[in-house]
């Protein structure tokens, strides 16, 4: 992505338009929750359940999100997916090296195709993440502000009073 990252609708009315230049149209999604689509399975479902309710808490959620936030979702199943492959096995494959007799000469090593797989799948996550506000520069942009779990608070406040 080029350039910066757009403002909110919200931010922009709050600058003005000091250039005077057009304004985009304005239409009107419908908001709600999208259904999850069926293929969805395993990690990717866990985190369309945990996101959802997140992103409509927020007000950030319409039911044309459903493509993009899908694709996060399976990204997001990818990556927890490859970290466990290469928990097993590694981020090095090696692999003898043998002559034509069968002979081990020595071994190839290379990197574990999983790697590459996590490697896409993270990229793909974050490109999501920052259009839905899930990162704090992407936060700070859109002019959302965390709130605090309040049962975390709740617990703070009793270790400090004690």
């Amino acid at each position: 992505m080029r350039g910066p990252i757009p403002l909110s609708r919200e931010a922009n009315e709050a600058a003005g338009n000091p250039g005077k230049r057009s304004q985009p149209r304005r239409g009107a999604l419908t908001l709600g929750k999208p259904k999850p689509p069926k293929d969805l399975t395993g990690e990717a479902v866990a985190e369309w359940n945990r996101l959802i309710p997140e992103l409509e808490e927020a007000g950030l959620l319409a039911k044309v999100d459903r493509a993009g936030l899908s694709e996060m979702c399976r990204a997001w199943g990818e990556i927890q997916e490859a970290r466990a492959i290469l928990g097993k096995d590694g981020w090095m494959l090696r692999q003898p090296i043998q002559n034509a007799k069968g002979e081990v000469l020595g071994e190839k090593v290379q990197r574990h195709p999983a790697a590459l797989m996590l490697s896409d799948a993270t990229r793909r996550w974050m490109v999501l993440a920052m259009q839905y506000g899930l990162t704090p520069v992407a936060r700070m942009r859109m002019r959302l502000e965390a709130s605090v779990d309040q049962s975390e608070e709740d617990d703070l406040l009793k270790l400090l009073n004690e």
